[in-house]
């Protein structure tokens, strides 16, 4: 592995060229949460996250939208150019690395993906999970998409969130139509099982919301509390 102040300059150059101001890096090698083998020994990760519209994540408290549905499309497909950008700039600089795609389940049985996002964000410093099992930024609250990077260059991890910021609240856990979510208080190392059923909640996206990206909702993280705030600065 390198050192690697240079490599974080030239990873900000891109964050900024992309407007990208929520973003850190994760020292990831006791989180054994990669789904591929050949991924389970990087020990670092880039962790970076683009906001939703708010007015759009306003607009689904009641079932998503076509203008949701393709502002998801839209920013997963920025999310992965600029993975890439930033995987081909490490590898050019001597290290190992690979992006990992914004949104892919790979277990449609377990609905897992190639690696947790949101695993790497919390690590980095970006936010906690909430009860609905997404991640929140004080930033964007859970309104907003993640992108990670895996690599074995030795960047400057920042403070992991060890705490969640939900408090008493459960306006997800009341107002999720599936019932998927179990209304438990997030930690760290806690499963997404203990979470979220995922099962249950891809079901009912599946029924209901089928015409949009193949079944979205995104209901429980329009109500959060973190999200709402942004439409009220």
């Amino acid at each position: 592995m390198q050192k690697c102040s240079s490599k974080t300059k030239k990873i900000e150059e891109i964050f900024e060229q992309y407007n990208v101001d929520v973003y850190g890096y994760a020292d990831i090698h006791d989180v054994k949460v990669a789904q591929r083998p050949e991924w389970a020994d990087y020990p670092f990760a880039v962790s970076f996250a683009l906001g939703i519209d708010p007015e759009v994540m306003a607009g689904i408290a009641f079932g998503p939208t076509k203008q949701y549905a393709d502002e998801y499309l839209k920013i997963n497909e920025m999310i992965n150019s600029i993975s890439e950008e930033i995987e081909k700039a490490l590898v050019a600089g001597g290290n190992r690395a690979v992006a990992v795609p914004a949104s892919k389940i790979i277990d449609e049985e377990n609905f897992t993906a190639d690696y947790s996002h949101k695993a790497a964000g919390t690590r980095a410093g970006l936010g906690w999970i909430g009860r609905h099992s997404m991640l929140i930024s004080k930033q964007y609250g859970p309104w907003m998409r993640l992108g990670t990077v895996l690599t074995d260059a030795d960047l400057p991890p920042g403070t992991p969130f060890e705490k969640s910021g939900c408090k008493s609240c459960i306006k997800c856990f009341e107002f999720c139509p599936s019932g998927a979510i179990k209304g438990t208080h997030w930690v760290p190392g806690i499963s997404r099982d203990e979470l979220i059923d995922a099962e249950l909640c891809s079901e009912y996206m599946k029924k209901n919301f089928s015409r949009f990206n193949k079944g979205l909702c995104g209901i429980c993280a329009s109500i959060c509390s973190h999200g709402v705030r942004r439409v009220k600065r």
